[in-house]
């Protein structure tokens, strides 16, 4: 209930804008002549009002009964339609409409996000049509709903709480993980789908550096190796791979501990700044004709539950260890789980902060060199997979600045 003449007026005001938002965009599709559709600019705004006025009088029968008579004139004027096209997004978005007007006396700012939000999907038909029904694959369509359920059915029902007081084990937080590198994998597929050939390397290697960096480092050496013609490439994604890992620790740090966000940012925005600079020089001489694979699918459900487990458990082994031996094997342990994966170590860094009185210095040491030794054995992998190659030379530099970029604004801060 509103409290003020003013807000009165605001509330008005915010459904008068409404209206005319979405009924301009509906003016736009109705036609003209004869044959038009019905509701246009002046039915939705006048529509919204009347939803707004409705809001102000406050009383349920008079809403119920508006609303009655709104779904019989949209009844009627569907019936008399001549159209062709047997969509009803006019009548749904016209109920909408009234609806969004009485919202607009309680909550004007939100209800001016659903309008917005409302307009913007009738604006992009045509665009989301193309999607669903030319670019979106079988395939595609089953990682979707699968990520959908993953999101909306398990993670609500997964029990909020440790396993036990010895561990730092919550369900809640391994499914939430989950969707997280879940998503994020999916995020990247679409990327990849949106690009054309020349980017196709780059972005895949992007893409894989979410799942696992090193491995992409791995992988990337041994393709230089077996075809020297795809080296800058292959140097260009696996640099794009460590922009990945910054990406990931960040959205990681949000997830588990976000009061801990602003200490590491600066590092990570530093490692992935350089990391993104040196793929965008390479990618500067790559080829136009090499090719690009979509066969993949939009995410492994089973690489997102192991990389999850693995976090984890990372995280309750050191907080056994520094239950058991104290904070300098908690630290030896993180440092040690960052040659596996910079991840694994930043979750078990930030569940002992979490748990703990630790600093942000002691947090920022820890860090520094759980980037630095997950560099070093990004080189050793690269090293090994592309063994006596030029890209053996390019990759150590690429790596030697990623690595050096943290220390830097360590240095500078």
């Amino acid at each position: 209930m509103v409290s003020s003449l003013q807000e009165v007026w605001v509330g008005l005001a915010t459904a008068l804008g409404a209206g005319l938002l979405i009924g301009i965009e509906r003016e736009r599709r109705k036609g003209v002549g004869p044959k038009r559709a019905f509701a246009g600019v002046r039915t939705f705004a006048i529509t919204s009002v009347a939803g707004a006025t409705a809001g102000l009088v406050a009383l349920d029968w008079i809403s119920a009964s508006a609303m009655l008579a709104l779904g019989a004139l949209v009844g009627v004027a569907r019936f008399r339609d001549r159209s062709a096209d047997p969509g009803i997004t006019t009548e749904v978005a016209l109920l909408a409409c009234f609806l969004i007007g009485m919202l607009c006396i309680s909550a004007p700012e939100f209800a001016a996000g659903i309008a917005t939000l409302i307009a913007v999907l009738l604006y992009s038909r045509t665009a989301i049509q193309h999607f669903a029904t030319t670019l979106l694959s079988e395939k595609e369509m089953a990682d979707g709903i699968a990520l959908a359920a993953l999101a909306l059915l398990l993670l609500p029902l997964t029990p909020n709480r440790s396993l036990h007081e010895s561990f730092s084990i919550n369900p809640y937080r391994v499914v939430q993980l989950v969707v997280v590198m879940s998503a994020i994998q999916a995020f990247g597929h679409i990327m990849l789908r949106s690009v054309g050939a020349k980017l196709g390397t780059p972005i895949t290697g992007l893409i894989s550096g979410f799942v696992s960096s090193t491995a992409t480092h791995a992988a990337m050496g041994a393709r230089a190796r077996e075809k020297p013609a795809t080296a800058t490439a292959c140097l260009s994604a696996a640099a794009l791979s460590s922009v990945a890992t910054a990406v990931q620790a960040a959205v990681l740090t949000a997830t588990v501990a976000p009061r801990f966000l602003p200490v590491v940012a600066p590092y990570l925005v530093a490692m992935g700044a350089t990391a993104l600079v040196a793929g965008a020089l390479a990618f500067r001489k790559i080829s136009d004709t090499l090719a690009l694979d979509v066969s993949r699918r939009a995410f492994s459900l089973q690489q997102a539950a192991l990389f999850a487990l693995l976090l984890t458990t990372a995280g309750a082994m050191v907080a056994v260890a520094q239950r058991t031996w104290g904070e300098t094997a908690a630290q030896v342990s993180i440092a040690l789980s960052a040659l596996v994966d910079v991840h694994v170590a930043l979750f078990a860094l930030l569940t002992t902060a979490g748990v703990s009185n630790v600093s942000s210095n002691e947090i920022t040491s820890t860090l520094l060199v759980c980037l630095t030794l997950n560099a070093l054995m990004k080189l050793v992998v690269s090293v090994v997979a592309a063994r006596r190659s030029y890209y053996s030379a390019q990759i150590t530099a690429v790596l030697a600045a990623i690595a050096c970029a943290p220390w830097m604004v360590h240095w500078l801060l």
